[in-house]
């Protein structure tokens, strides 16, 4: 049975000026996801990025100047 739906990853707190809002192109999402993984305290360099999209939500947060809280989920392509 194929899943569906978003599963939510990790949600954390960065700075707008965060390496995470530089996306990358197809040939250096390993290392993004070494940026995010960093960023996140979370591993996600297991997302398979061939059979899984990667959604990246963020919003502003008051918790310090220039704070955003992140959530990163997947979905199945």
């Amino acid at each position: 049975e194929k899943e569906t739906g978003a599963k939510i990853i990790c949600c954390f707190e960065t700075k707008s000026s965060s390496e995470i809002y530089n996306l990358p192109d197809e040939n250096s999402i390993n290392d993004y996801l070494n940026i995010l993984s960093d960023e996140s305290k979370t591993d996600l360099k297991s997302i398979d990025t061939a059979n899984e999209n990667i959604v990246i939500l963020s919003t502003c947060s008051h918790s310090f100047e220039s704070a955003r809280t992140v959530l990163i989920a997947v979905i199945k392509k």
